[in-house]
């Protein structure tokens, strides 16, 4: 990503202002600039349920090969996206 570097403060900034800085610059142009990081998952099966849907074949594609390029499954790229965008409505200003 040319003239945008990832913030080196990004562990200080609040979750609003990282989804406000991710909307404006595609995370994965700062992919070379990441290193690995191992997490400890914390979850029971009981916690998660199955979803089945739909997608276009060529979708489910374009997700495989981009989960791929992050290191990640498909469904959980999937998934990450959903919680995000239920985290983003979920938080959004409400008119009065």
């Amino acid at each position: 990503m040319e003239g945008v570097c990832l913030p080196r403060d990004l562990d200080q900034w609040s979750d609003e202002e990282i989804a406000r800085f991710f909307k404006e610059h595609d995370p994965l142009g700062f992919l070379e600039e990441t290193e690995p990081e191992e997490v400890e998952a914390t979850r029971s099966a009981s916690q998660m349920v199955q979803v089945n849907f739909r997608l276009p074949e060529n979708a489910l594609k374009a997700l495989k090969r981009l989960a791929k390029l992050m290191g990640i499954g498909h469904t959980t790229l999937i998934r990450l996206w959903v919680m995000e965008k239920l985290y983003e409505r979920l938080t959004e200003e409400r008119p009065k």
